[in-house]
């Protein structure tokens, strides 16, 4: 884990932040100017700012990091009331912590700057495939070429890089609107220990996306009171080396085997109108073998 750099004016906000990152490394800014200095001189992992600045506003501040090339990719966390939000963006609302809720600070940043790695991560790749034209092998290195020929493709001919791009968007798609542990805990009524229970048991209950220490857990299996009944018997069936792009789409496509009155309906749609999941079970239980 990298530096945090936290914006704050108010001193004992200062001292309750650095004690929330106590496990990080936390560069302090008091006003937007001297963040912009901070941010040019020590390139942070992360910014974690209050709303509220003398010189401007957290949300200013942000604009203007993402208007730069240098620092557009820096994620940003907001700290402060829930109603000082109001006037933000629905982006900005998901990156909120509010000051009751500093003991979930760290693993807040952990998690967006895992996620602002895995977007390096993907840009790079997909700069090194697509330069001009069809990629060839001399456009990637070593590790991603080994990546994508595990992936089963041919990076030794000339290829249509267009799927890949398709497909690194979807899987950002996916991450992004997954929800962390905490918020699934809170969603099922049960602790986040329970949560990681089920992502770790074998066969894992709960399908979801690990990078590094970080879990995601993608949204299709959560209704608003709970998990879509019956998809932890699916999730069971699969195979949990499956490609989450791969498993998203198969929930929502329409399958032959399913259907509902006389229109064939998706693993998810069947669940939802809360039909017998062994059917669904029996279907996940190939997926990926080619049968």
């Amino acid at each position: 884990m990298g530096t945090v750099l936290v914006v704050e004016t108010n001193k004992k906000a200062q001292t309750r932040l650095k004690r929330a990152l106590k496990g990080l490394k936390v560069l302090i800014a008091e006003d937007a100017a001297l963040a912009k200095v901070q941010v040019e001189n020590a390139r942070p992992d992360v910014i974690v700012m209050d709303i509220e600045l003398p010189d401007r506003t957290g949300f200013e501040l942000c604009r203007y990091l993402e208007m730069r090339d240098a620092t557009r990719h820096i994620p940003v966390l907001f700290v402060g009331k829930v109603d000082q939000f109001d006037a933000g963006s629905a982006a900005a609302f998901e990156r909120v912590v509010t000051f009751d809720d500093l003991a979930a600070l760290e693993s807040r940043v952990v998690s967006v700057t895992a996620q602002a790695e895995l977007d390096r991560r993907v840009r790079a790749a997909l700069r090194r495939a697509m330069p001009s034209g069809p990629a060839t092998r001399t456009g990637l290195s070593e590790p991603e070429a080994d990546a994508l020929k595990s992936g089963g493709l041919d990076v030794d001919a000339e290829v249509d890089v267009t799927p890949l791009a398709r497909h690194a968007a979807t899987y950002q798609s996916i991450w992004k609107r997954s929800l962390t542990t905490a918020a699934a805990a809170k969603r099922l009524r049960v602790s986040e220990a329970r949560v990681r229970q089920k992502l770790g048991s074998e066969p894992p209950s709960i399908h979801g996306i690990r990078d590094g220490r970080v879990w995601r857990i993608p949204a299709f299996q959560f209704t608003r009171r709970g998990m879509v009944p019956g998809i932890a018997a699916v999730i069971r069936r699969l195979d949990p080396d499956l490609d989450p792009v791969s498993v998203d789409h198969w929930f929502r496509t329409k399958n032959v085997d399913l259907e509902i009155g006389d229109e064939h309906v998706s693993p998810l749609e069947w669940l939802s109108a809360g039909r017998k999941p062994q059917i669904v079970a029996e279907l996940a239980s190939d997926v990926g073998t080619g049968a």
